[in-house]
């Protein structure tokens, strides 16, 4: 596909999500594209973080993880092209709702958002940076509310002591590598939050 980046867009320190209908097409569904800064991870690991996260995402079998419909380049730059979920992420829903949030919806949220990291487990894999920001929110044609998992950037890597502060396992913190108990940690931090 002849995915190309705006040229409006704005690349920071990390990477950007983006909003883009799929090429060629004015209408249907649009797509995200997880642009990542160009030369991100050039001398610091032989594999390419964009490679990496495809790689994972595409072992996993839930629709509570994020998709990758394809993988692309436009010149230095590389990203990767997501369906795109009309919502927000955990952290800005819960501040939309102002805790407002009744007993019924956090519970449906808590049961996807564990499922969602279990078949991550599933998989073989950790997520190694489970928080609200990277757990997207939206509703379905009937009001209710759902989760999917996202940013699995750290899955397919052993990164020492990477992760979010507030989220890490004390054992991270320290310099070591995520596993699944350490994902079960940040799992109750969030969950702590609902």
């Amino acid at each position: 596909a002849a995915w190309q980046i705006p040229c409006d867009l704005g690349i920071g320190g990390g990477d950007i999500e983006r909003r883009l209908p799929r090429p060629g097409h004015d209408t249907g569904p649009a797509v995200t594209l997880k642009v990542f800064r160009p030369g991100y991870g050039h001398g610091r690991r032989r594999k390419s973080p964009v490679r990496t996260e495809a790689k994972a995402i595409a072992s996993i079998d839930s629709d509570l993880v994020v998709r990758i419909i394809d993988i692309g380049r436009d010149g230095p730059t590389r990203f990767l092209v997501h369906p795109f979920t009309d919502g927000q992420n955990l952290h800005q829903f819960l501040a939309s709702v102002r805790g407002s949030l009744d007993r019924s919806e956090s519970l449906r949220l808590a049961r996807e958002i564990t499922l969602g990291l279990f078949s991550v487990h599933d998989s073989g894999l950790c997520h190694g940076d489970l928080k609200p920001s990277n757990i997207l929110i939206h509703r379905d044609s009937h009001g209710e509310l759902h989760s999917r998992l996202i940013d699995l950037g750290l899955a397919g890597r052993k990164a020492r002591g990477a992760g979010t502060k507030g989220y890490m396992a004390p054992e991270v913190e320290c310099g070591g590598a995520p596993t699944p108990a350490a994902d079960a940690y940040a799992l109750g931090r969030v969950l702590g939050e609902l």
